[in-house]
């Protein structure tokens, strides 16, 4: 298949593609914008789509990484794997597959397979985002 950068890129049409890539976006927006752009991603999935995220992975669930690069003035956001859950169940996703990795000297990196789970919350559902979220830190600087 083509690939896209994100200014080039524009949705045909809904419900086509069957894997949308998403790597080092999600340590750069906050955990609303994360959430909204999950969502948006909803309607371009076909029903058995998946959508993958590429990303660094924060070891405590309590720990968070805020960098300002004072050349750059870039910050960056480390989410726990809990963090990670909490914005996934909120944006109507499940993780189907999760593989970490432990580069030397550097953070760890996780891959996190998604796809759309039903669109009714059920009870289960709200208790485990409950769950998720006590052991997450929220990013929302607005």
């Amino acid at each position: 298949g083509d690939v896209y950068k994100r200014q080039e890129f524009n949705f045909a049409k809904a419900g086509m593609y069957d894997l949308i890539w998403v790597q080092w976006v999600a340590m750069y927006i906050s955990d609303l914008d994360f959430i909204a752009f999950l969502k948006k991603m909803h309607s371009h999935l076909n029903d058995n789509g998946y959508i993958v995220i590429k990303d660094n992975l924060v070891e405590d669930k309590t720990e968070f990484l805020i960098e300002i690069r004072e050349e750059k003035k870039d910050v960056s956001y480390g989410r726990s794997e809990d963090c990670f859950q909490y914005v996934f169940a909120k944006a109507g996703y499940k993780i189907v597959e999760t593989v970490i990795e432990n580069p030397p000297k550097y953070h760890d990196i996780v891959t996190l397979v998604l796809q759309r789970t039903s669109t009714k919350i059920t009870v289960e559902d709200k208790d485990h985002i409950e769950t998720c979220k006590a052991g997450c830190i929220s990013f929302d600087f607005r």
